[in-house]
């Protein structure tokens, strides 16, 4: 078995033990189109401390899951976001499960595309729910694009997560404050 493979499996494997120490908080994938099927090994992951090869970072998290799924992805969410340009699979409508998510300015300091998640499940109003890997680990969050200001509501409903925490006087930014765009799963795996 090659690295690449072999690594893949060992991604995938404790991926599998990852996920089933959290299970009660999954949110169901949808689909099994290629983006059903990344969005479902995403999920896996929530709940993971950390990523157990590659880079453990937010790049590194998406370049394993879509690698196990047969498309190649590398570099930096920046790089990331260029190639998803590059096939042309840059959109900012509505997304689709499997989909790559792009924040900017998540950094303090940093500007440009500086986070990148996959996009879990997408509710009937076009809400999102996206996995990623933070600064605690894998987890799961909220996007609501027609709400991009709003974290709670008057009800307690959230409907953005917190991207960027407050520091230095900086206020808190929201994932829809943060919003860069998504790019198409499919459109990525057709393009290789």
């Amino acid at each position: 078995m090659g690295r690449t493979r072999l690594l893949a499996f060992a991604f995938v494997l404790v991926a599998t033990r990852a996920g089933a120490t959290s299970r009660s908080k999954q949110v169901p994938s949808q689909g099994t189109s290629v983006g059903g099927r990344i969005a479902r090994a995403a999920s896996r992951f929530v709940g993971a401390r950390s990523l157990p090869i590659g880079r453990d970072d937010c790049s590194g998290f998406v370049e394993n899951i879509y690698g196990h799924a047969q498309v190649p992805l590398d570099g930096s969410s920046q790089e990331l976001y260029r190639t998803a340009a590059r096939r042309h699979a840059l959109r900012r409508g509505r997304a689709s499960p499997g989909d790559l998510v792009f924040f900017r300015d998540t950094i303090a300091g940093r500007r440009g595309i500086t986070h990148v998640g996959i996009v879990d499940s997408v509710a009937r109003d076009g809400e999102a729910t996206f996995v990623h890997r933070a600064g605690e680990g894998v987890v799961r969050s909220r996007l609501d694009l027609r709400r991009p200001h709003t974290g709670l509501d008057s009800r307690g409903s959230v409907h953005n997560d917190i991207l960027r925490r407050a520091r230095g006087g900086v206020r808190a930014r929201l994932s829809g404050e943060l919003f860069a765009g998504f790019a198409s799963a499919g459109r990525l795996a057709r393009a290789r």
